[in-house]
């Protein structure tokens, strides 16, 4: 209770932005990825526009903006804004999936210059715009490469299956009804926070570890729960899957609480450090990143 107690003093006013926004973007990426039910896709990519929308308004004082166009910060203002333009035309004239998933992790770094700029500093935005990243590698691997689906839905098989035998009840699941793709995601962005703290220390090792297996158990609750109900179908079965969501959100705030903001701080400061003065001058960075590019935009265009 004291770590709570903390966080909401003046010293950490960030700590409702950091929630709101990280709630935020993790329920877009479920609804770009249609993990949430079975569900029109372009509803789901018109809701995620509307939350991606009151994302940027929530974020941007934009007062602050046009002030800065008087400055000597005209560059990285105009970078920012060309970056979250770009990003809403792909999300209102793509119709890929992949492509919309990619526009998320574009818009978050975007915003997080402009931000920047105007000396705003949220801690959360740089581990969602690699989370975004990150899932849209995933996302692509999985839909491109059948080996890799395979394997996941063969997992899910085996982990409902054996639940179901420990209750004697049939229960098969793929990754889409068992919620497993919503798992994924949230385990993805459980680890970039484990790996971009500086000091991964013993007490840290075993919150992450233990998020994991929360993770984990509150999925697995879920699937014992499915099993005691009765459906008619798939579908009823899927909009349920809100509920897993929930779960996974209220397990990830208790984590980034018991986590120190002062430390997670230092941590990032640290990772952009390296990055502006290392990275990005790195040709092999801008290699991959190129070869990333390309692979998304053939796949998107050409094999999906």
């Amino acid at each position: 209770m004291k770590g709570v107690k903390n966080l909401f003093k003046k010293s950490n006013p960030d700590f409702f932005y950091s929630i709101t926004n990280t709630i935020i973007i993790l329920l877009v990426l479920n609804l770009l990825s249609n993990n949430l039910g079975y569900f029109d896709i372009k509803l789901m990519n018109l809701v995620s526009l509307f939350l991606i929308l009151g994302f940027v308004i929530f974020n941007v004082p934009f007062k602050k903006i046009l002030f800065a166009f008087k400055k000597d910060k005209v560059v990285k203002t105009v970078i920012g804004l060309i970056q979250v333009f770009i990003s809403f035309l792909v999300m209102i004239f793509s119709n890929s999936q992949i492509l919309w998933i990619a526009s998320v992790a574009l818009l978050i770094f975007g915003l997080d210059l402009l931000l920047q700029n105007i000396q705003i500093y949220r801690r959360e935005m740089f581990l969602l715009g690699i989370l975004s990243f990150v899932y849209c590698i995933f996302y692509m691997l999985v839909y491109t490469i059948s080996y890799f689906w395979i394997l996941i839905q063969q997992f899910s098989f085996i982990i409902t299956k054996s639940i179901g035998l420990v209750l004697n009840k049939e229960l098969i699941f793929g990754p889409t009804i068992s919620g497993l793709w919503i798992i994924v995601i949230f385990i993805i962005f459980t680890k970039i926070q484990f790996f971009v703290s500086y000091k991964k220390d013993k007490k840290y090792l075993f919150l992450f570890l233990l998020n994991i297996l929360s993770l984990f158990l509150v999925w697995t609750i879920y699937i014992i729960i499915l099993g005691y109900q009765t459906f008619e179908n798939k579908n009823e079965i899927s909009n349920q899957l809100y509920i897993l969501f929930i779960l996974c959100i209220i397990v990830t705030i208790i984590f980034s609480i018991k986590h120190s903001i002062k430390k997670f701080n230092q941590d990032i400061c640290r990772i952009k450090k390296i990055a502006n003065k290392s990275i990005i001058k790195n040709g092999a960075f801008w290699a991959l990143f190129f070869i990333i590019l390309s692979s998304v935009t053939l796949v998107s265009f050409f094999g999906y």
